[in-house]
């Protein structure tokens, strides 16, 4: 009977133990779908936006502004009318990863103030081939030197590569 007993509990705590053993999360943070067209080319994740044009945070995930107004901030999902002038798609965005990048806003602000008129970033919607966007051709090992015309060779099609 002890053995019975025994064997029962064995058998009982190595199934529950490999049961737990299953349960393993991954965790892949990835929010392309996520991010709106505005945004910068070349981020799997993003939580925030920092608007160095606007001076104010967007929350990818919530759709919504982040902005200080008369020493509160502000959470919002239309941008304030005294601020719906600037063209989201041409000016620079900054990708931050931290929980509530406004409480570091004198960091944020200190570093990448300067890019405020900067208009040289590249966003999701201006960066699509063909119809597909960056993640897209990415994805399925699409390979630039075929879209450039120079084939498997390189642009100038002698064989060595890219070299004038």
């Amino acid at each position: 009977m002890k053995k019975l007993v025994f064997l029962s509990l064995f058998i009982t705590g190595t199934t529950i133990g490999l049961s737990s053993q299953a349960q393993v999360r991954v965790n892949a943070q990835i929010n392309i779908n996520s991010q709106p067209d505005w945004g910068p080319v070349g981020y799997d994740y993003a939580q925030y936006y920092y608007l160095p044009d606007a001076d104010m945070y967007y929350n990818v995930s919530s759709r919504e502004y982040v902005y200080r107004e008369r020493g509160r901030w502000i959470n919002t999902r239309m941008l304030p009318s005294y601020r719906r002038n600037i063209n989201l798609y041409s000016s620079y965005k900054v990708v931050i990863n931290d929980r509530n990048p406004w409480m570091r806003h004198d960091h944020y602000f200190r570093n990448y103030g300067s890019y405020r008129g900067y208009r040289g970033q590249v966003c999701r919607r201006d960066n699509r081939r063909d119809g597909l966007s960056y993640n897209d051709r990415r994805d399925r090992d699409y390979d630039d030197d075929d879209y450039r015309g120079g084939g498997r060779r390189g642009n100038n099609g002698n064989g060595r590569g890219n070299r004038y």
